[in-house]
């Protein structure tokens, strides 16, 4: 019994010892496997994140890499980028060096830059993982290693993983990605586990004899092994959650089966405003208030069936705190989990939705108004023009046009323009019913729809209250402006037509309206197209006159009242048209300053006119001096003075015979811009007369201010003197004024020997009119000088030859 008991302690102590061992490897070499497998695991993660965020930044690095030496390679500028970028993913995990070689085991890169271009050997396990695509890890002993700091390690474990690499799950493997991690605190780790397993084992077996408290005992060891490898996953799990942290796109992952979060990345969570414990457990669809489940079922059936590997769609999230944003979603399946799961890339696209909104404001409405453009105008009127073939009503076009804003615009500034049109664009949208459309056309122009409409009562309404509403004062900047409107009217079907012909129907209206005098509205008829093309050939004719020397300059003499003899000469421009014959300003000039055509124009005028008279001096006849308009938008001109000073340079015309001719209502529009420009030119040596005075609102206080030496009575106070007695009050007023000021004074539009006795009682100066002459061109005014040599009076009419 002693022996039996003897051999049973003997055999049972061989055996509690190799069991011990045997127990010990197994659970050595169970360890790392299982470590290695996790490990690879993780890698496969890591792998596949730079493969998603490095791969298509240097892909074409990475291909051109094939080719490149190992020097080339070394010395490449984007070697030390994709360096730092591999090490700012990986900075917080054990690696010691990662390379990335193709599927012919080139070394494309390595952190390590004396093994960039090397060429491995078939047998090396990389190649074997670029033909199968399945991972391989190896444990390896270094006595040496060097970091991705560039720094040495001794005596290291080292884990070397050969990971395929993949754009996608399914993909061909397009390289090999090598990590070597250092795992030699986690074998040490093990090591000091196994022998403490032996230990465990010893005492558990030892006390088989005991088999109540051994049973109890063994048990609890198994517990406690299970408990410690359970932290062991679970720290390997957080250390790849802190992994996702570090990417910039929202992660989801919920189960398969419950549609519940198991995890949330550290961008998803500081976006929806909730903690990783609120999300855990929490239902996808609480968060996506526009989608039903049985719409989000639909959405991924494709991935459960694996018909797709991944599912797309936009849809709404919903905060903690109840705002929304809007998202793009990205889900793939992960059957291989345990449990399945859904992995969602969340991407939050409010400022491209942002950003796509605004582009849909500027193309279809108007940045300074925020009026609709012509481009929504255009589809607001063709959907009228349906409802009013479908209801039997009418439709109206109204194209309004702001009288006087180009000279505002242009005399005080943009920004006291901008104000104006944005208060026009108010008073325009109170003459309106919310049905109606208003939009802004460009520049001063303005388009209105008025849908549903019985009669063309319903539009003269509208059309007389907005010329009520545009012309009452506006108020900008401590001044008193005015602008009014012209409007035309086109209606549908009455001028049944496509929306195009409907606007410029309109349009042709408007332009009728403005040469009535504005301030009014007018109907189309097809009288008007006609004007419109006529207006819009000369226009274009016009740009071209310059280029061709069409313009000539005829003379009006301006005659002493006294003398009876010639004393200056009005330059008169006439546009002699190859087809068309002889063209008056009345028909081109507004053209002219509308279009700004009247700079270069006037500049023509101006020096021609120079040229002429310099020439006429050089001849011998005495000096007389030649007046030149001025247009209200070259008067606007910063460089009016300096294009002055360079024709008469130019030329060689003397300052003092030339007169430059504003009118009164030019001098008002900006006092005190006007009297510094006119100083400037008066310096020059010209002389400065006011056209059409009588005709403006300037006030004697201001034309004290004013550098002037001649004032033109305007032809409207001539005309009927000496019959109409407000015209010979107004008439004597200007001239007794004039006197007093010491400032001759010009009678213009003198056509009976009556006006001529009335002018010359009341001490007028000068005057000019076909009473003396017609406008002539330079030769027949050579003509007139030399009777004047020869002391012949101009004391009747004298048609021109």
């Amino acid at each position: 019994m002693f022996k039996l008991r003897y051999y049973f302690s003997i055999v049972s102590l061989i055996a509690i010892v190799a069991s011990a061992l045997t127990l010990s490897i197994y659970y050595r070499h169970a360890t790392i496997k299982q470590l290695i497998k996790l490990e690879e695991q993780n890698y496969l993660a890591l792998t596949q994140t730079i493969a998603n965020t490095l791969w298509p930044r240097y892909r074409d690095f990475l291909v051109i890499a094939e080719s490149l030496t190992k020097s080339e390679l070394a010395k490449h500028h984007l070697s030390e980028a994709l360096y730092n970028d591999v090490k700012v993913i990986v900075q917080h995990l054990p690696v010691l060096k990662i390379k990335i070689f193709n599927t012919s085991g080139k070394t494309l890169f390595s952190t390590d830059p004396t093994q960039t271009g090397v060429v491995k050997p078939v047998s090396y396990p990389g190649t074997k993982v670029a033909l199968t695509g399945e991972a391989i890890s190896k444990l390896l002993e270094r006595a040496e290693f060097r970091n991705l700091n560039g720094n040495k390690v001794f005596n290291r474990n080292v884990l070397s993983s050969y990971l395929p690499i993949r754009l996608a799950a399914d993909d061909k493997v397009i390289g090999v990605i090598e990590i070597y991690s250092d795992i030699t605190e986690t074998l040490t780790e093990i090591e000091r586990k196994q022998y403490e397993v032996i230990a465990v084992v010893l005492v558990i077996l030892g006390l088989l004899y005991i088999a109540l408290y051994a049973f109890v005992s063994h048990a609890d060891k198994i517990l406690a092994r299970q408990h410690r490898e359970h932290k062991q996953a679970t720290e390997l799990s957080s250390r790849l959650g802190r992994l996702l942290d570090k990417l910039s796109n929202e992660i989801y992952i919920f189960d398969a089966e419950n549609f519940q979060f198991t995890h949330v990345n550290q961008g998803g969570r500081e976006n929806l405003g909730y903690t990783l414990e609120e999300l855990r457990g929490m239902p996808v669809l609480d968060l996506k208030p526009e989608i039903t489940r049985d719409e989000f079922l639909s959405y991924i059936e494709p991935l459960r069936n694996g018909e797709q590997d991944q599912v797309y769609f936009e849809t709404t999230y919903r905060r903690k705190d109840g705002s929304s944003y809007p998202v793009e979603v990205r889900i793939q399946f992960s059957p291989g989990e345990d449990p399945p799961v859904y992995v969602a890339i969340i991407l939050d696209v409010t400022e491209q939705k942002k950003t796509e909104d605004r582009l849909h404001y500027l193309a279809y409405y108007d940045s300074l108004t925020g009026l609709p453009n012509r481009h929504l105008f255009f589809n607001r009127l063709e959907q009228a023009m349906k409802e009013a073939d479908r209801d039997e009503r009418l439709v109206a076009v109204l194209f309004v046009d702001l009288d006087q804003f180009k000279n505002i615009n242009d005399s005080l500034g943009h920004d006291v323009g901008d104000i104006m049109l944005k208060e026009a664009s108010d008073r325009l949208s109170k003459c309106l019913r919310a049905s109606d459309t208003l939009a802004r056309w460009g520049g001063d122009e303005f388009n209105l729809v008025l849908r549903d409409l019985k009669n063309i009562h319903d539009v003269t309404v509208v059309a007389e209250k907005i010329v009520e509403s545009i012309s009452k004062p506006y108020y900008i900047n401590m001044k008193r402006l005015f602008i009014t409107a012209s409007i035309g009217i086109t209606l549908y079907p009455v001028n049944e037509s496509n929306v195009e012909d409907l606007v410029k129907k309109a349009d042709a209206a408007m332009y009728y309206a403005k040469e009535s005098g504005g301030n009014n509205y007018q109907f189309f008829d097809h009288q008007m197209t006609a004007q419109l093309e006529e207006r819009l050939e000369l226009e274009s004719e016009m740009r071209h006159a310059l280029e061709r020397d069409e313009f000539i300059l005829l003379y009006q003499p301006q005659v002493g009242v006294d003398s009876g003899i010639v004393a200056g000469m009005e330059a008169l421009i006439r546009w002699q048209h190859p087809k068309k014959g002889l063209i008056t300003p009345d028909r081109f000039i507004s053209i002219a300053e509308e279009t700004d055509l009247i700079i270069p124009i006037g500049e023509w005028v101006l020096r021609e006119a120079c040229k002429q008279n310099k020439i006429l001096q050089d001849s011998g006849f005495r000096p007389i001096q030649v007046s030149v308009n001025v247009s209200a938008r070259q008067l606007r001109e910063s460089n009016l003075v300096q294009k002055i000073d360079q024709i008469l340079k130019e030329t060689g015309h003397d300052p003092a015979l030339l007169n430059l001719e504003i009118t009164e209502s030019m001098l008002m529009r900006d006092v005190d811009a006007v009297i510094q420009m006119l100083n400037d030119l008066s310096a020059l040596g010209v002389t400065i007369s006011v056209d059409d005075f009588g005709t403006g609102y300037s006030s004697l206080a201001y034309l004290k201010r004013f550098p002037i030496s001649t004032l033109k009575i305007d032809y409207s106070f001539i005309r009927d003197i000496p019959v109409n007695k407000d015209d010979v009050s107004i008439t004597i007023a200007i001239i007794n004024m004039a006197n007093g000021l010491g400032i001759r004074t010009v009678a213009e539009g003198v056509e009976m020997e009556a006006q001529l006795d009335f002018l010359k009682l009341h001490n007028c100066d000068l005057v000019q009119g076909y009473y003396f002459c017609r406008p002539v061109n330079i030769n027949e005014m050579v003509h007139l000088l030399i009777r004047d040599e020869g002391n012949t009076r101009l004391m009747r009419s004298n048609p021109a030859v």
